[in-house]
């Protein structure tokens, strides 16, 4: 039974190295929301980072823009076996830990049984405040101005942007239900001052972050008439849905990529300022197959 809990006591901060980190949730939260929040329940770990730093969300995706064009039907297949994975892996994270709270105790909350799922459920807290820093820090009212000249620059530019750039219910539904792949989503990087309130959202998301780590051992740590293989199955399962979202996750990421804007001249107190804006632009300069 101590051998248990001490893989127990450990599994938290294991699961960290396959959960998503605190800026990829904010960058897929503004094509996603729905799937990002998915998988940050189906993924129940939290992946650390440097606390009380803010880090620009958009520092891993400098590429160019992919070519690849990825047909309608790929898209629809796709994208319905994203939702279909993501949401068994979110059924899975709550069952299992609903079992663990039925049928184990909490040394320190004996008559608690829903602890574990409420460990479970913590990561919607970091999620929000990570969608709510990336949403921020395009929000200023300079990135208002420059998503205006954009789209209006880009008008016209393809028939199928119509509908992922129309505004409303709509236009997010249409959004949600798109690969990043399919969509091919492009950001423009421009070096501008982050607001304090994206800086504060982004620190609060990473210090929530270690909280959920230390209430999981806490809660973890301290079950009793659970045996060794019990155990296993339990991490195991986990295991199998960080997974899961791992890969749907890299799947999205990989069709997000981020331009620096070197082609218009800024003022010498925004070429100062030293964090980036993200613009989303491009948003369908291809015809698909």
């Amino acid at each position: 039974m101590s051998s248990a809990t001490v893989l127990l006591g450990l599994m938290p901060a294991a699961l960290g190295a396959l959960a998503p980190t605190v800026e990829e949730v904010g960058v897929l939260s503004a094509r996603r929301p729905v799937l990002a929040g998915l998988l940050t329940l189906g993924a129940p770990g939290t992946a650390f980072s440097r606390l009380l730093k803010y880090d620009d969300p958009l520092a891993g995706f400098e590429r160019p823009a992919r070519k690849y064009v990825m047909k309608r039907w790929h898209n629809t297949l796709g994208s319905s076996l994203q939702y279909l994975f993501a949401l068994a892996t979110v059924i899975n994270v709550f069952v299992n830990t609903a079992q663990l709270g039925f049928s184990t105790v909490v040394s320190w909350r004996c008559l608690a049984t829903t602890l574990p799922v409420a460990w479970a459920a913590f990561p919607v807290l970091m999620y929000a405040l990570a969608a709510l820093a990336f949403a921020l820090s395009r929000k200023t009212p300079r990135s208002r101005k420059r998503l205006g000249e954009v789209r209006q620059s880009n008008a016209g530019s393809s028939a199928g942007s119509s509908a992922g750039s129309s505004g409303g219910w709509m236009g997010a539904v249409v959004k949600e239900l798109q690969m990043c792949e399919y969509f091919n989503a492009v950001y423009t990087v421009v070096e501008q001052e982050a607001p304090l309130s994206a800086m504060i959202a982004a620190c609060l998301s990473g210090a929530v972050g270690y909280v959920h780590v230390a209430f999981g051992t806490l809660i973890f740590s301290s079950m009793l008439f659970i045996g060794t293989l019990d155990a296993l199955g339990v991490i195991l399962r986990f295991l199998a849905s960080s997974l899961i979202c791992k890969f749907i996750l890299m799947i999205e990421l990989a069709g997000i990529s981020s331009v620096k804007n070197t082609s218009e001249k800024h003022d010498s107190s925004l070429s100062a300022e030293r964090v980036h804006e993200a613009v989303l632009i491009n948003e369908s300069q291809f015809e698909r197959k």
